[in-house]
């Protein structure tokens, strides 16, 4: 964030429509970002978020809808709250209690050219979501 502020960041992707591949790294203002990829670079196919805060579930939600093109998504150690926001830091920390209609697991169906999908490290995943990706494959 130190490099390029929030608003001059935003403002740059507002201009490029026609963006296909974007890497954030360590970016505490990951959030209002993504809102601007998904509104404007609609046609992104490589997305890299590693290392950022967790995504809301509201916000993956508004990037699978508005960009089904993307084939290469990486999480790394990112990851993404589930609807109730509720956090799996680690399997096995807290009992999972998200019901599957809720996890943001659920979500990776909207992206039907997906063929590279990086949740290394990912926070808020446990077995049940590996399992609800694995379903969602073809």
């Amino acid at each position: 964030d130190a490099t390029v502020s929030t608003e001059t960041a935003v403002s740059l992707l507002k201009r490029c429509p026609l963006l296909s591949e974007l890497n954030l790294v360590c970016r505490d203002d990951v959030i209002e970002l993504l809102k601007a990829v998904a509104h404007t670079c609609t046609r992104i196919k490589t997305l890299r978020v590693q290392s950022c805060p967790p995504l809301n579930y509201e916000d993956l939600q508004l990037l699978s809808q508005n960009c089904p093109s993307i084939e290469c998504l990486d999480l790394k150690t990112t990851g993404c709250l589930n609807k109730n926001a509720d956090a799996h830091w680690m399997e096995g920390c807290t009992p999972c209690t998200c019901p599957a209609s809720g996890s943001f697991t659920n979500l990776f169906v909207n992206f039907r050219n997906l063929t590279s999908l990086d949740l290394f490290h990912c926070r808020n995943l446990n077995n049940k979501g590996l399992e609800q990706i694995a379903d969602l494959c073809p």
